[in-house]
This record gives C-alpha cells, structure tokens and sequence, in this order.
C-alpha cells in the first residue's frame, strides 16, 4: 500500500540522499580475468557490485561450467581471476594450467587422455606456451570439443600475448 501512496503522490525517490548526490555518483569498474570451462576467456569489466555469475555468463558459460559456490556473491575488486571448473557428470573437476608441469612432465591429470597430454607438451616443447583457447583449439584438433573447456590458459601466459 505505501508503494501505491508513492506513486500515486508523485514521489518516485525514496532514497534518504538528494538526487544531485546519486547523479554524479560513478561506479567503480572492476577489471576480471575469467578462464577455465567458458566459451571466450579472457578479461572482462564489470561495475563493482555486479555478481559472478553474471560474468560467467558474460563469458560464455557451457553445460560442463561449474558456477562458484559464491555464484550470488557480488564482485568488489579484491578478486581479480577466477578459474571455471568443469562437471563430468558425477563430479565436479578441476580445470587444468595448459602450461603447468603437469602437461610439461606428462603426468597424469584426471580427465585429460594420456594422448591429449602428450599432443600439449609436445607442442608446448617445440613452439614455447600456449596463450590463448584459440591456440590450444588447434593444437587438440580433433580433440578440441571434448578436452577444450578442461583447461585454462593462466592470466600471466595470456597476459604475455596481448
């Protein structure tokens, strides 16, 4: 009923500051390296305050992502990665460093294929790190649609490439 009262008095304002004070008021714009189980990794900027799963979704979210447990929490600038687990169907799984020692040293890694990683460090060995999904796309060939969104490509590799 209040909420009718307003309206129909004319008054749509109801916060307790002045108008002029909520007009200039800028927000902060928070910058986010996203990567792991989404379709376009990369850096993303946002209005402080937006959620995560807002950006997962601005990233482009597959049916294998896993959102956070702090999906509904609010971004404020102290977070300036996340990494996008994978399901697997009964489980959730990490996604791996396309350019950790795990891959470098052939060991194994839960969910990847002993072939797929011998294709990554044979290739990381003669042309050097990885830097982007676009890039590992290639290198996984036809392997790309079932093994792609397990990995990440770390924001420090990324960042070498731009």
């Amino acid at each position: 009923m209040v909420f009718v009262g307003l309206a129909l008095c004319g008054c749509t304002n109801i916060s307790p500051y002045a108008p002029h004070v909520l007009q200039n008021k800028v927000p902060e714009q928070v910058t986010v390296y996203v990567s792991g189980a989404v379709q376009n990794e990369g850096y993303y900027t946002v209005q402080a305050g937006t959620s995560y799963s807002a950006l997962v979704f601005g990233a482009g979210i597959l049916p294998q992502s896993v959102l956070p447990q702090y999906y509904t929490d609010t971004i404020d600038g102290s977070v300036e990665e996340i990494i996008i687990n994978w399901f697997d169907g009964t489980k959730e799984c990490s996604s791996v460093n396309v350019n950790s020692p795990l891959i470098a040293n052939r060991l194994f890694v839960e969910g990847i294929s002993d072939s797929v990683v011998n294709k990554i460090a044979d290739y990381i060995e003669i042309y050097g790190k990885i830097v982007n999904k676009q890039q590992l796309q290639s290198v996984l060939g036809d392997d790309s649609n079932e093994y792609l969104y397990r990995f990440f490509v770390a924001k420090e590799d990324y960042e070498k490439a731009c």
